[in-house]
């Protein structure tokens, strides 16, 4: 199968894999599959997967909010601005002007459901800015745990209604299709080591992001983008891959994760130093520490370097420290778990790799190209975020478009029968070459991967480093030609695909924009690189804007 389109990761028959039937499959429970889920709910059996426990996902790490023009001084008008601005070109209006008009909506909805968000003295819900917004719009709770209660009250939510069933620590393999149509899913289960079949009338990703690809990361070790590589394999189109946020501030210790340390305490006043004690940001960009992430995290790195220290830091210490304790809780805990005390001490910071804002491409209804395959969240791409994602609008995003994509599903499937299709492949796979072997070395070439993605996808690129990435890739072809039947296969297999293709859409794009930066084009190009970048079925093409 050398020179042979791998369509599944395994040889398999749907005749000979035990199956089950649901008339709508999610796979992942973050915030955008459990809106999915609840919207999708009276419309029939919604079955939910998760590649771990049911809170194990990017969505339970955000810290800072959820954006909403909800404000007394704030409108429609003013988010749509800010939204666009930060997406330097790129942006579709018209999924900006809805992503933003459902907005306040969306936060009514979760208050029905029980959200408990931090209020004000007078009973309204308290608001706080963040990076390149003009306006205080973003909704916050228990400080700095917007995600842990989106998250809880949706999964609470979710389980009270008796549709919907979850699955966890179930690994999706690959979508099932027949005639360019999603018909359901090959999945592993860990516990049996066996793969099964779900039927289903349709399909919805939730599968989140990619950040687990480099070497430092807000992200979990479950976001490696899955979502991406199964899309693609099944003939949906990629589009935007070269667009990564990289978060500016997250805890540099040696001896400590890549905790986030939320946009929001710079909301809050506080400003960023470099290690001589100097303000850096207030000559670079008019809103300073407040500029878009792209700008502010490339500042940073030119800060590391001109002194030649290995992170900057982030000062609070003038705000009172009991305010800090009641607003930044978490923050606060965490960093003094590893000798911080945030109210006395500058906290050490450096970017790590934050959010895909490209992703598989979807209407605003969350449709793809494939019938029947939705996707929603951060793992679909709808030109919403251009070439950077606004502060806070990533969990805006995961609740309007989750809903709205439950229900185009739910309109696609009336009058359909799950489709219970015969179908596998039998490929003649390579022997795994001698001396190696994936269950001894797989979290080692892991390990190299995201290294490779850090030093040559980061913050800022170059052609040298993308023929270094097209090196590794190819050192490790032969893996695409080996059977795989771990979960750790899997994942590496998916991981050096998602990789490869960064990597092609970076060295296409021969300019710098948003989170895309290029040393050697650092120049906005507006009048050849105005485009979207599409992949289909390996093929790349341009989508004008």
């Amino acid at each position: 199968m050398k020179n042979e389109k791998r369509r599944y990761l395994i040889n398999f028959s749907t005749q000979s894999l035990a199956s089950s039937e649901t008339d709508f499959l999610i796979v992942g429970s973050g915030i955008a599959g459990l809106r999915a889920a609840i919207g999708l709910s009276e419309h029939g059996r919604v079955k939910v997967l998760t590649k771990d426990k049911t809170e194990e996902c990017n969505s339970y790490l955000a810290q800072g909010g959820i954006a909403a023009a909800i404000g007394e001084n704030d409108n429609i008008r003013y988010h749509v601005e800010d939204t666009l601005k930060t997406g330097v070109g790129l942006c579709s209006e018209a999924a900006v002007s809805l992503l933003v008009k459902e907005g306040p909506r969306q936060i009514a909805d979760f208050l029905k459901f029980g959200a408990n968000f931090d209020m004000t003295t007078d009973n309204r819900i308290a608001l706080t800015r963040e990076g390149a917004h003009t306006r205080d719009r973003i909704v916050h709770a228990h400080g700095d745990a917007i995600g842990l209660e989106l998250e809880i009250t949706l999964i609470k939510k979710a389980k009270s209604l008796p549709n919907i069933h979850f699955a966890e620590g179930i690994y999706l393999v690959d979508i099932l299709t027949d005639d360019n149509c999603a018909c359901g899913a090959i999945v592993f289960d860990p516990s049996i080591q066996k793969c099964r079949v779900i039927y289903s009338k349709a399909v919805i990703l939730a599968t989140g992001g990619i950040g687990y690809l480099f070497q430092s990361t807000t992200n979990s070790h479950i976001a490696t983008g899955d979502g991406v590589a199964i899309a693609r394999r099944a003939g949906a189109e990629i589009t935007d891959m070269e667009f990564i946020q990289f978060h500016p501030t997250t805890l540099y210790l040696d001896n400590a994760p890549r905790f986030l340390i939320s946009e929001a305490v710079r909301g809050e006043g506080a400003y960023l130093l470099n290690a001589n004690g100097e303000r850096f940001m207030t000559g670079v960009h008019e809103m300073a520490d407040l500029a878009p992430r792209d700008i502010v995290s490339r500042e940073i790195l030119k800060q590391i370097d001109k002194t030649s220290h290995p992170c900057v830091y982030l000062d609070i210490t003038h705000r009172d420290a009991d305010f800090l304790k009641a607003r930044f809780p978490k923050i606060y805990s965490n960093c003094l778990r590893y000798g911080i005390d945030i109210t006395t001490t500058p906290i050490p910071v450096k970017p790590s790799a934050h959010y895909m804002i490209g992703g598989i491409k979807s209407g605003l209804d969350g449709e793809t190209n494939v019938d029947g395959l939705y996707v929603c969240g951060e793992s679909a791409c709808t030109y919403v975020h251009g070439a950077n994602r606004l502060a806070s609008n990533s969990l805006l995003e995961c609740v309007v478009f989750g809903n709205r994509a439950a229900n185009a599903a739910a309109a696609y499937v009336k009058g359909k029968t799950a489709k219970k299709i015969s179908a596998g492949c039998d490929y003649k796979f390579y022997k795994e070459p001698k001396g190696f072997s994936i269950k001894i070395h797989g979290e080692r070439i892991i390990n190299e991967i995201r290294r490779c993605s850090w030093e040559n996808l980061g913050i800022v690129r170059c052609a040298e480093g993308f023929s270094a990435v097209e090196r590794f890739v190819e050192k490790y072809d032969f893996i695409k030609r080996l059977e795989l039947s771990t979960l750790r296969s899997f994942s590496l297999a998916n991981m050096l695909d998602v990789v490869e293709v960064i990597n092609r859409f970076c060295l296409e794009r021969k300019e710098s924009r948003g989170t895309h930066f290029r040393s050697d084009y650092p120049a906005v190009d507006d009048a050849d690189f105005k485009f979207h970048l599409v992949e289909k079925n390996g093929k790349l093409s341009r989508l004008k804007v």
